[in-house]
């Protein structure tokens, strides 16, 4: 499960963090807000 979630976080984890990922006993908790698209999408 830890080479899947490695690879499934190696694609997410610029949307969704280690400890987001890693906290779902915590799903109460909001989800982490959008990051800044300044460098984060190249603009076409």
């Amino acid at each position: 499960l830890r080479e899947a979630a490695r690879d499934y976080l190696s694609r997410t984890r610029r949307e969704y963090p280690l400890h987001y990922v890693f906290d779902m006993s915590d799903i109460e908790i909001p989800p982490p807000p959008p990051p800044p698209s300044s460098s984060s999408q190249p603009h076409p």
